[in-house]
């Protein structure tokens, strides 16, 4: 930890030079199919596997939020008691698990179905990286996920809440990129009833689309961007929805964590990857990010 600056410049220097490296030439983010396919299956194994390991010496779920979560899952909504409707637990995630408790036991829904919802995050990692930068970019973005210390830590902490709507969030993007705007504006909404930050970091990202994606070729189109607008007005009607009634304040003790999360990163409560620990685990990807957003800039 004491070199992390000098990793951090090796890091920028290795990106830099990895930019200045790389042709101009188009890159088609094409590969042969049989390999594609082989990739995206090691893909979903590695991804299984990781998760699968911790169980292999314990029955028992990872950590004491497997308490939290089975008092959350089985009473919340029975209960709804002071913590629950001040956010303690999502109201759109409680009605998603009473769905699948006619389905499956709370040791399953701990164990199995979390393992389920982290597959389809690496699969949504893989969708929005095969449609925006080809094929390609797809199978490397779903591999680096699987081997990814930080989407481990998460995993090992339980951050159910937090899987799912990464998952939401990135198929929205995904299906946006497709046009089919109905889905991307219902999964925005749901997100807002399923995990509260990641509808926050979701909101941010598309107000910045909304207003950046009508300008093109030297030109506002104001007809989209009030399309924008309307989408935008239409995913917060479904996100309040959930919070209509006793989950109001839900929402009012938001403000706090938020603006702690911008003055002490890491430090917010419920966060348990200090910001120091996620900026070291990160550093293997920060040439490649330098790297992308050099390639994109070219």
């Amino acid at each position: 930890w004491k070199y992390t600056l000098h990793f951090e410049i090796f890091a920028l220097i290795v990106g830099v030079l990895g930019v200045i490296a790389v042709g101009k030439e188009k890159f088609n983010g094409e590969i042969n199919k049989r390999l594609h396919y082989t990739l995206l299956i090691i893909g979903i194994v590695l991804i299984v596997g990781l998760r699968v390991m911790p169980y292999l010496s314990s029955s028992v779920p990872l950590g004491y939020d497997a308490g939290i979560y089975k008092y959350g899952i089985e009473k919340g909504l029975e209960n709804s008691d002071a913590w629950i409707l001040r956010g303690g637990m999502e109201p759109g995630f409680l009605y998603l698990m009473e769905l699948f408790k006619l389905f499956f036991d709370i040791d399953f829904i701990l164990k199995w179905l979390l393992i389920g919802f982290s597959v389809l995050l690496g699969l949504g990692v893989y969708f929005v990286g095969k449609e925006y930068y080809g094929e390609t970019a797809g199978i490397i973005g779903l591999l680096i996920f699987a081997v990814s210390v930080i989407q481990f830590k998460v995993f090992s902490f339980m951050y159910y809440k937090n899987i799912i709507g990464l998952a939401i969030a990135l198929f929205a993007i995904y299906f946006l990129k497709k046009e089919k705007v109905w889905m991307f504006v219902i999964l925005g909404g749901l997100l807002g009833g399923i995990h509260r930050p990641t509808f926050y970091m979701f909101g941010l990202s598309y107000f910045f689309y909304a207003l950046v994606s009508p300008y093109q070729n030297r030109k506002y189109d104001w007809k989209k961007s009030g399309s924008n607008v309307l989408y935008g007005v239409v995913i917060l009607a479904i996100a309040g929805s959930f919070y209509i009634g006793k989950f109001s304040p839900a929402i009012t003790t938001m403000f706090e964590p938020i603006i702690k999360g911008f003055i002490q990163p890491g430090e917010s409560p419920g966060t348990f990857v200090s910001f120091f620990t996620y900026q070291f685990s990160t550093l293997a990807y920060l040439p490649f990010a330098i790297l992308g957003l050099g390639w994109l800039a070219r």
